[in-house]
């Protein structure tokens, strides 16, 4: 039987060893499937094989220079007790899990407001990635990793003034369990991604119900997300909800049916549990919002 762990949680402790090579071998045994999965996304890539490996032939893990055999095709090494030991391509190929891939992924699951800016604030540990919208509030996004080592939350904390901040400051890390309670310049706030990205659709998505309960709980003054109202959101919700997150972001208005159309979409895609409403549906609720206020659609 196949245990099948969250990918989420895999791929943030890659990345939070993104300093290194991951041994392929070792990694396929741990988590065979969730590497399949992530490969296929291009979230883990291969990377360039060992040269150096820890002798297998003896009791002494002792590191090994391999040398390569043109007459054989294969990698070698010299141990002090077995001599000349073969090694198999296999037992050499490398894994790494790239942040910068996290992030790009990130400017389209929130998604990020455009246009994307995204620059690096402390070398290898922080990145400024944009602005978002999430149930009504404007958020501004920093990436980080390694933020279990003191003097990198101390070098993240230091860059933060340099972002200006909308109406809420979010530092999304893959580092386990951050110590959330410091108090970051400008009230920014730190969230394992964890808490907010799952599987879903076959792919990596972000959970915005989760998200926005997190919101509500820092805005009454919580360090854990609020409780939601227990049932699903209504169509006209979702509707309005989308809507005002696609004017945020700038997106073209063509028309009231294409617009339907790319809210009915983004309904299915966030709650693939549910039916979507029909465009015309969608189309009878942006009516109404746009009687409800001036400047209609």
């Amino acid at each position: 039987m196949i245990t099948w762990v969250d990918p989420v949680g895999v791929l943030c402790d890659l990345i939070e060893t993104s300093d290194q090579r991951l041994d392929s071998t070792a990694v396929r045994e741990r988590w065979n499937a969730e590497i399949e999965f992530l490969s296929s996304i291009g979230a883990v890539t291969s990377a360039k094989p060992f040269s150096v490996v820890t002798c297998r032939a003896c009791d002494n893990d002792h590191i090994a220079h391999l040398e390569f055999d043109p007459s054989t095709g294969r990698h070698w090494h010299f141990c002090p007790e077995a001599g000349h030991v073969a090694v198999e391509d296999a037992a050499l190929a490398s894994l790494r899990a790239e942040p910068q891939w996290l992030i790009d992924w990130l400017a389209t699951a929130l998604p990020l407001t455009p246009p994307v800016r995204k620059r690096e604030l402390v070398r290898d540990i922080a990145w400024y990635c944009g602005d978002a919208h999430a149930g009504g509030t404007a958020l501004t996004i920093v990436f980080s990793i390694g933020m279990s080592v003191l003097r990198n939350l101390e070098a993240m904390a230091a860059a933060i003034p340099a972002v200006p901040r909308t109406q809420l400051g979010l530092v999304l890390t893959t580092t386990a369990e951050p110590p959330r309670g410091i108090a970051l310049p400008h009230e920014y706030k730190l969230l394992d991604l964890r808490q907010i990205a799952r599987f879903g659709n076959n792919d990596l998505v972000i959970d915005r119900t989760k998200l926005i309960g997190w919101i509500k709980g820092w805005r009454k003054g919580l360090d854990k997300p609020a409780q939601l109202h227990v049932g699903r959101p209504s169509d006209a919700t979702l509707v309005h909800e989308i809507f005002r997150e696609r004017r945020a972001q700038a997106l073209p208005l063509v028309s009231q049916a294409r617009e339907a159309g790319k809210i009915r979409a983004e309904i299915a895609s966030r709650h693939p549990e549910r039916d979507p409403p029909a465009v015309k549906t969608i189309a009878r609720h942006l009516s109404r919002m746009s009687k409800a206020k001036s400047g209609g659609i």
